[in-house]
């Protein structure tokens, strides 16, 4: 049995599930398969409700997973809540959604305009509303500076190591700031005083080295150390 709301089809299968098809509206009226009418929503009355409705069910249709779905309606239903009866149509109503919930964090409300950019490239490729998140630009966040050890933590982590090679190995992750991976690929070969040579996930690249962390590394590697 099928169901055709808007540009989406719903089908029942005999196996009690339903399977989302999106379809581009069409002009005139068009009957569903079997004795079902057909219901097509009006684009030009289109409540804000049906249209995140349509929009979720092709999310599901693509089988996103359970949690980005609810992430999607939860950011929807912000705007669902100013705007009830009609989508939004010019970039300020975006922008008041913004400030009605500028009690978020600003990651949170990147978050909501990256969900929102995603509905409406959606809502423009179905011919359902002019995009006017593309003319909104991103908010802006404040990228944290990572914490750093001060010199006194930094020399009792070194004091820490009861081995020669444990030391070594610190000292190189702490002067270098080299991934785990990159720090298994270390070799003679490929330590030199102008950098470590290291393979990891981005590929293969030179890290400068300090001399006095070299001149460990080196008396280690020479088994003096």
């Amino acid at each position: 049995m099928t169901y055709i709301y808007g540009e989406v089809v719903l089908t029942h299968h005999f196996t009690g599930g339903y399977m989302a098809e999106t379809r581009r509206l069409v002009e005139g009226p068009r009957e569903a398969p079997g004795d079902m009418p057909a219901y097509t929503a009006e684009i030009e009355n289109m409540k804000t409700a049906a249209a995140v409705e349509q929009f979720l069910m092709t999310r599901r249709a693509r089988q996103l997973s359970d949690s980005t779905i609810d992430g999607y309606k939860n950011s929807l239903s912000k705007m669902e809540a100013l705007y009830p009866n009609e989508l939004p149509n010019s970039p300020n109503q975006i922008y008041r959604i913004f400030l009605e919930n500028s009690h978020l964090a600003p990651a949170s409300i990147l978050t909501l305009w990256r969900h929102f950019r995603v509905f409406w490239n959606w809502l423009e490729s179905e011919d359902i509303a002019v995009n006017v998140v593309g003319r909104v630009s991103p908010p802006a966040t404040s990228r944290k500076l990572p914490r750093h050890f001060s010199v006194s933590e930094t020399h009792r982590l070194l004091g820490s190591a009861k081995k020669q090679r444990d030391r070594a190995i610190l000292a190189v992750l702490l002067d270098t700031g080299l991934r785990v991976g990159e720090l298994a690929s270390m070799t003679r070969d490929n330590t030199t005083p102008m950098g470590v040579r290291v393979s990891g996930k981005t590929g293969d690249r030179i890290v400068p080295i300090s001399p006095g962390v070299f001149d460990l590394v080196s008396r280690r590697s020479d088994g003096t150390g």
